[in-house]
């Protein structure tokens, strides 16, 4: 299934430079491009491409160390679930950034990935940083531009980049469409809100951004309630709010991923 993947990619391929495959138009989404690596660079997380190829492990004074963390424990779960799959699996990452999630699950034995994003300087430094995983493919695509043919997915991961869909359900409805039958979108490291809890979430989302000096960057940021996912088959596989994890996180003072692990399947 890669390999027909593959073969119907490269029909629909503008160029390929700096390892990475071009199937939108990059023209229409460089201002975006531009103010996140803005935000990115303000925040510290553009990373040379030592440390990049090292993620999630940073040392311990890394000011974003806790977070790391977190997220690695996260990826872990995630990896050891897609490993019990049957394969071989072909795996799409939307919103992969530098791909570093995209290159752990890239290890695992007869799956091939397709890391996308719109993120040219991220895409070409994780085509750079990780050239030698060979069944990793690093794409600059529009999700709803129908890059890919329907019906062709064993898995979908959004890793902390569903916020940046302003509509969520239009998403979902997407990434199904890209899906075999019985298979799953996995949402990982990305909160979700009540209607209660919204609002002051996208006031803080626009304090924080204004605080940094990219008070734009809040409309480009969008806080999804559960809700939203009401008409989908889903189930929240790690749920940071259940008894067990409140008791390791208060009694115990362990850390623990805020983020909930939810699963959508077609």
């Amino acid at each position: 299934m890669a390999e027909a993947i593959s073969e119907l990619l490269s029909s629909r391929t503008i160029s390929s430079t700096k390892g990475v495959i071009y199937l939108s138009n990059p023209q229409p989404y460089m201002d975006f491009e531009n103010l996140y690596l803005k935000v990115r660079e303000k925040e510290g997380r553009i990373y040379p491409d030592s440390i990049v190829a090292q993620l999630p492990d940073v040392e311990r004074n890394h000011p974003l160390c806790r977070e790391w963390q977190v997220r690695g424990r996260s990826l872990d779960k995630l990896e050891a679930y897609l490993t019990q799959k049957s394969n071989p699996a072909t795996i799409l990452e939307l919103g992969c950034g530098n791909g570093w999630i995209a290159n752990r699950l890239a290890q695992i034995p007869n799956c091939s990935v397709y890391a996308v994003d719109l993120n040219l300087l991220e895409l070409e430094q994780g085509a750079r940083v990780f050239s030698n995983t060979t069944s990793l493919r690093f794409i600059y695509g529009d999700i709803f531009d129908n890059i890919f043919p329907e019906d062709r997915f064993d898995s979908i991961l959004m890793a902390s980049s569903v916020q940046y869909f302003p509509d969520i359900q239009k998403l979902i409805e997407r990434l199904l469409g890209l899906l075999k039958a019985g298979e799953e979108i996995h949402i990982i490291d990305t909160l979700f809100y009540t209607e209660v809890s919204a609002g002051a979430a996208r006031q803080r989302t626009i304090d924080y951004y204004q605080k940094l000096g990219y008070p734009g960057m809040a409309d480009h940021y969008h806080h999804h309630h559960w809700a939203d996912l009401a008409g989908f088959r889903y189930k929240i596989n790690y749920d940071p709010g259940s008894n067990f994890n409140r008791f390791r996180r208060g009694i115990l003072k362990r850390t623990i991923s805020p983020f909930p692990w939810i699963i959508i399947q077609k």
